[in-house]
């Protein structure tokens, strides 16, 4: 028959901890009291122990010592060594420290290297790291042990009590949960005669205290009637927790949550939820989240589940995000009232929405008659602008972009708010001109368009826009949809010109520059390996040779010019004429005549880029330039 291992008592650290903290030291040859801290604490190096050391870290170094009778310890670097043993649950170690410490003429230094005034009594904050200890030993102990355990804490109980009065500075949210600490366990033992002598340790001026205790005593005896009778004194008013008190005795209301749940009474669960999230402003963690929520499964609790659920701010965004429409959000967001200017938001989500807006351009227009609230604050107008351009500008050709914003800048009067979409905080990087460089790309490439934009921008230079290394990465892929893809070098060369220092780096200590990624491999595959076009890498060697050779003048500077209009040779283009792209095109159109992947048609990109050309102009008119 196999043998059962027995259970290890929790009860006898209990005792040893009683000796340690209550009891008197034992009397040295001198009848001191306390043994010599100097011979007690720095033994000679062949004995030390473990113990020894950790309290030989916290020395002072010519610390203070009168008579070689005391020794001076950082308090902040034992309490650090004690905190570790009990997150390890090494006891034995634990209570031998606090043994070592208790039997020593010791004097202590806080955090700030002040002396601490304890009277000859251990600091408190003792009291406090040994209360956790025991609470976390309490978890474990059966009925008897927990009994036995919380005799103990009752003295502990009063002796902190002395301490803490000579310490009238002790931090109010550690002196709480120091109280939750040792009257928890006394709660659940379910004994009314060391309920009531935990009662009259509390100090008076505590009663919140008082009721959180009793409160714990009837949840814990399944006294449910008058546990309820309890929380109605919350609902009454008559009780006011602290947040110090709801945050050290959360558990206990977790407790009887879960309690409630189980006997059906979700009535009481709502209350004391929406009690906790929004007028006392605690949020469970998601640890305690998650049991709750599947023990409401369990039971069915629906009611329960549904307010967990609007409690978390998080939850509660992402039932919005599926549950509203596109205006219902808009308007939910005017309500916040939220600054997007200067608070990043996540909301990108909302592009998605718009897929419901029909596929014709009236129907767009019907859709942004009354959409945006008229009395929304600035950033968000300028947001949702932004929102729909971005959407438009990944699922529609040029044309309709262009239709849409004329209707913006025309018919509703948003030039302002669609140049100030670059002021978004979350999106500045792709938001109004920036999405209109990727319409020019992905839909139907539009070289001149593309072209058309960047020297309205290059030439405005009161418009707060900065180009990026994704805008250029769009004009030079537009370049390759048709049968010439040499317009592109005319991007390329602007593209270093303008950023070309921005891209060195240090690679352990070795200088390197190299273009972004994206627009390597666009130049090295797309150009070089496909159109056969061994020059486009030429050039990006020599220039990143000059860039390496340069760096110690030209990091702040442009790169010189006539190299690069050098090293360009032919391929340079100062410009870019419809004539010379219509020349271009039809000079390659049979070598070509199947490349990209949309088909480029030089007649549509010269209309829309008249179109765009007027669009820019009209929003020019109706904007404030001064502000900027």
């Amino acid at each position: 028959m196999n043998k059962v291992p027995q259970r290890v008592s929790s009860f006898g650290i209990g005792k040893l901890t009683s000796d340690i903290l209550l009891s008197r030291a034992p009397v040295d040859s001198n009848g001191t009291g306390k043994h010599k801290a100097e011979k007690l604490i720095l033994r000679s190096a062949g004995s030390q122990t473990l113990i020894d050391n950790w309290l030989k870290n916290a020395k002072v170094v010519n610390g203070p010592s009168k008579n070689g009778k005391a020794v001076t310890l950082h308090l902040p670097v034992v309490l650090k060594t004690l905190q570790r043993l009990r997150s390890t649950d090494n006891r034995a170690s634990y209570f031998a420290l606090i043994s070592k410490i208790q039997s020593s003429r010791i004097s202590w230094l806080d955090i700030a290297n002040k002396p601490i005034d304890c009277n000859g009594a251990l600091p408190v904050e003792f009291f406090n790291e040994v209360s956790s200890m025991l609470y976390r030993i309490s978890l474990t102990c059966d009925a008897q042990e927990l009994r036995l355990l919380s005799k103990f804490t009752l003295n502990l109980l009063h002796s902190c009590k002395k301490s803490m009065n000579h310490r009238a500075s002790f931090d109010l949210k550690v002196r709480t949960k120091l109280f939750r600490n040792c009257l928890m366990p006394i709660a659940r033992t379910e004994s009314v005669a060391l309920i009531n002598e935990a009662l009259d340790a509390i100090p008076t001026e505590q009663g919140n205290l008082k009721y959180l205790t009793e409160l714990a005593f009837y949840y814990h005896s399944s006294q449910f009637t008058k546990v309820l009778s309890q929380l109605n004194k919350i609902n009454l008013g008559k009780i006011t927790l602290s947040p110090n008190e709801i945050d050290a005795f959360f558990p206990l209301f977790f407790g009887i949550i879960q309690s409630f749940v189980i006997y059906g009474d979700e009535q009481t669960c709502v209350w004391l939820i929406t009690k906790l999230s929004k007028d006392w402003g605690y949020q469970m963690d998601p640890h305690y989240r998650g049991m709750l929520a599947e023990l409401c499964e369990k039971y069915a609790a629906y009611q329960v589940l549904g307010t967990l659920a609007v409690s978390s701010p998080l939850l509660q965004w992402k039932a919005l995000q599926s549950q509203l429409t596109w205006e219902e959000f808009m308007k939910h967001l005017r309500h916040l009232n939220i600054d997007l200017f200067k608070e990043s938001q996540d909301l990108d989500f909302l592009q998605e929405k718009l897929a419901t807006v029909g596929p014709n351009l009236k129907a767009w227009e019907l859709f942004l008659r009354d959409k945006i609230p008229d009395d929304a604050n600035p950033s968000l107008k300028s947001f949702a602008v932004n929102t729909i351009l971005m959407h438009l500008a990944a699922n529609k050709r040029l044309p309709f972009v262009l239709s849409i914003l004329e209707h913006l800048i025309n018919e509703v009067g948003y030039a302002q708010q669609l140049l100030d979409s670059g002021k978004l905080l979350s999106t500045s990087k792709y938001s109004g001109f920036h999405c209109l460089f990727k319409a020019c790309s992905v839909r139907n490439p539009a070289i001149f368009s593309s072209y058309t934009l960047f020297k309205f921008l290059e030439q405005n230079q009161q418009i707060p826009f900065k180009f990026t290394s994704l805008d250029f990465y769009y004009m030079m892929q537009a370049c390759l949809a048709g049968a010439d893809h040499h317009s592109l070098y005319f991007f390329l060369f602007q593209f270093i010109r303008m950023m070309g220092p921005s891209f060195y780096a240090d690679n352990q200590g070795k200088s390197s520059w190299a273009l972004p990624v994206s627009i390597e491999q666009l130049l090295r595959h797309k150009v070089a390996k496909e159109r056969g076009d061994d020059k486009v890498m030429q050039i990006v060697n020599e220039v990143r040779n000059w860039f390496l050779e340069h760096r110690s003048n030209a990091f702040d500077t442009t790169i010189d010019l006539a190299f690069l209009r050098e090293a360009f040779g032919d391929k340079y283009l100062p410009s870019l004429t419809v004539g010379s792209m219509i020349a271009l095109e039809q000079k390659h159109i049979d070598k070509y005549m199947s490349s990209g992947d949309e088909q480029y048609c030089p007649a549509a990109d010269l209309h829309a880029s008249r179109r765009l050309k007027r669009m820019l102009a009209s929003l020019m008119e109706n904007i404030n330039v001064k502000q900027f």
